[in-house]
């Protein structure tokens, strides 16, 4: 994939990202299934999760090295 194609990508998923946290749901229950884990920490854990990834798909494919 080319530079300009991870950097398409990477901003594609930084507006989901923006909208994702604009429209959290907020609802009682469960996050997946998992017992131990309400449904509003489990959304927002997995929403950072895909920021990290995000950041790190950042630093290592868009950036360009210095000359």
């Amino acid at each position: 994939m080319t530079r300009r194609a991870h950097r398409r990508l990477f901003w594609g998923v930084v507006a989901v990202l923006l909208a994702a946290h604009a429209l959290a749901p907020s609802r009682p229950g469960l996050f997946l299934g998992i017992a131990a884990l309400p449904f509003d920490l489990g959304y927002h854990l997995a929403w950072t999760a895909a920021a990290a990834l995000a950041v790190v798909h950042l630093c290592t494919r868009v950036w360009e090295a210095p000359p």
